[in-house]
């Protein structure tokens, strides 16, 4: 089996925390851009431009530098669950 390294950190939404998620993306290649406000108007969201793509982390999400050098935004209970069936803690899971 093949094991890749992949980075990742989480985003609680506040301006303070993203900048270290601004630096590490833009370190990495990526364009990226704070908005205060969502198009509904009330949550603020980091948008994230590489290779064609766009994403959108919202609070509480995590944004992960796969193996292959391209970011993927994923809910943290996602992250929860594949942490606990990677590192043997099954018993953990709900």
């Amino acid at each position: 089996m093949k094991t890749d390294r992949v980075e990742g950190m989480r985003w609680d939404g506040s301006t303070e925390s993203a900048m270290p998620i601004i630096d590490w993306v833009r370190d990495n290649g990526a364009n990226i851009d704070y908005w205060d406000k969502d198009e509904t108007g009330t949550w603020p969201y980091l948008e994230i431009l590489r290779k064609g793509k766009r994403l959108a982390l919202r609070p509480g999400m995590w944004l992960i530098l796969d193996g292959t050098g391209d970011f993927r935004v994923y809910d943290s209970t996602y992250i929860d669950m594949f942490y606990r069936l990677t590192s043997g803690k099954t018993d953990e899971i709900d």
